[in-house]
């Protein structure tokens, strides 16, 4: 194959869907317990979920509910898959190898947010969440309707392997999957790159954060 511009865009659209075919091919089984929420910044800032309030009975004067001074800070991360495709590979068109590679990279990709959910289910034991308490734990603190101070659990103890009963029908569901930048397709295969000039590899590559 003779490497110039218009060789190199089918090929890094040949890789490209690939990828995003694999990508797309994910089941996507967080959406049942997970809620994505859209983030714009370095981090979301939950201040409302302590004190979330239910309807009442309106007798009196209306109860007023404040964003808990104890505010629950998701930070986004950073993630990313890179390979490289070799230049003699290219030259001699010797590629059927690398589809597979990027349909892997995409798979991948594709699954990451469903590993972010439910690891964070499964760490739930010891990871703490908006009260700073353990996500599954005996004595969650609340406030009753009357006011009161009071504590609530969602865990039913025991060492056993655990099993989970979840209300997945709400709006908010048990885990909140934050999306700051979802997975891109990205690449260094301009030829005069220096990875190419240097190392006679095109570079190719993912990234997101979540």
């Amino acid at each position: 194959m003779i490497i110039n511009a218009q060789s190199l865009n089918a090929l890094r659209t040949g890789f490209r869907t690939d990828f995003q075919g694999a990508v797309a091919s994910v089941e996507k089984m967080s959406d049942r317990v997970a809620t994505e929420v859209p983030s714009t910044s370095k981090s979301n800032t939950y201040g409302w979920m302590k004190d979330l309030p239910g309807m009442r009975e309106w007798i009196g004067p209306r109860v007023l509910h404040n964003l808990s001074e104890n505010s629950y800070v998701l930070t986004n991360k950073p993630f990313e898959m890179t390979v490289s495709v070799k230049r003699d590979d290219i030259e001699d068109d010797d590629l059927g190898q690398y589809s597979l590679m990027f349909s892997m990279m995409g798979e991948s990709a594709g699954s990451l947010p469903e590993e972010l959910v439910f690891d964070a289910l499964k760490n739930g034991f010891t990871n703490e969440c908006f009260d700073g308490q353990p996500f599954f734990d005996t004595d969650h603190p609340i406030t009753d309707e009357a006011g009161a101070d009071t504590t609530y659990s969602n865990f039913g103890g025991g060492s056993s392997t655990p099993w989970f009963l979840l209300s997945t029908k709400r709006k908010l569901k048990p885990i909140i999957r934050q999306r700051r930048k979802p997975v891109t397709f990205v690449s260094k295969d301009n030829p005069e790159d220096e990875n190419v000039f240097h190392n006679a590899q095109f570079v190719y590559g993912a990234d997101a954060r979540y």
